[in-house]
């Protein structure tokens, strides 16, 4: 692995692929999102397929959406409920 700027930069994919470096992320399987697909429980398994692999190699797991989140007191308030299609994910 190089260094530069203090920075450690991988040169082959091993150490691109480090468990201690990458992340998986898992963006937008919401309900509303996967209805726009022809295929979403393929894609629902496949998802949960990459989720087990990352998790079985020590790979961090990021679950990301864009919903709609609204300030309260300085506080964020994150919708719940059938919207998410995360069930057993996390």
């Amino acid at each position: 692995m190089k260094e530069a700027y203090r920075l450690s930069i991988p040169e082959t994919p091993e150490e691109v692929c480090n468990p201690q470096r990458v992340a998986l992320l898992v963006y937008d399987m919401q309900v509303g999102i996967l209805r726009q697909i022809a295929n979403p429980h393929d894609v629902t398994r496949q998802v949960r397929t990459a989720l087990a692999a990352a998790r079985d190699a020590g790979v961090g797991v990021l679950l990301a959406s864009s919903f709609a989140a609204k300030r309260t007191h300085g506080h964020v308030s994150v919708p719940h409920g059938d919207d998410l299609a995360t069930d057993g994910f996390a």
